[in-house]
C-alpha cells in the first residue's frame, strides 16, 4: 500500500509504516532459512519489499549485515539463489535489494554475465514464462546501469 500511495504521489502514514517495518525480522538482522515455495516468485521477494518499505519509511537498517546476507546467496555462475541454484527471479530480487541498500551493483560483473546468458531464447518455455524472464532480466540490467 505504501508504494502504491507513493506512485500516486501521496505520502503514506510514515509513523505507522515505520513501526511496522521495525517489527520485521530482517530489519533486526534476524535472518531465517531461505526456501522457496511453488507460489513464491523468489526467496528474496520479501527482503526486497521490506528494504523498499524501509527506504520509504526512512527506517535505518543495518545495510552491511543485510548486504552480506544477500551476497551469501550469490552463486558461482553469478546468479543468486538458495541451495546454490541460481534463477533469474531470485537474481532480480537480490540485485534489487542490493541496489536499494546502496550497494554498487555495477561491480557484479559475473551477475551481469549470468543475466545476459538468460537472455537467450528458451524454446521449450511457455510464452508467459519467457515474458517474465525478459521482465526480470531487463529490470536487473536497468538497475546495474543506473
Amino acid at each position: 500500500m505504501a508504494k502504491a500511495l507513493k506512485l500516486c504521489n501521496e505520502e503514506p502514514n510514515k509513523k505507522r509504516l515505520k513501526n511496522f517495518v521495525l517489527s520485521l525480522p530482517i530489519v533486526k538482522c534476524e535472518f531465517e532459512t531461505v526456501d522457496v515455495y511453488a507460489e513464491v516468485a523468489s526467496e528474496f521477494l520479501l527482503a526486497s519489499m521490506i528494504i523498499e518499505l524501509a527506504n520509504i519509511a526512512e527506517v535505518k537498517v543495518n545495510r552491511g549485515k543485510i548486504t552480506d546476507w544477500l551476497l551469501s546467496f550469490k552463486n558461482r555462475d553469478g546468479g543468486f539463489g538458495a541451495h546454490r541454484l541460481s534463477n533469474l527471479n531470485s537474481t532480480y530480487h537480490a540485485v534489487t535489494s542490493l541496489f536499494n541498500l546502496g550497494y554498487n551493483v555495477k561491480s557484479l560483473k559475473d551477475t551481469l554475465e549470468y543475466i545476459r546468458a538468460c537472455e537467450k531464447p528458451l524454446r521449450r518455455l511457455h510464452r508467459r514464462a519467457k515474458q517474465l524472464y525478459t521482465f526480470y532480466g531487463a529490470c536487473v540490467l536497468r538497475s546495474a546501469n543506473n
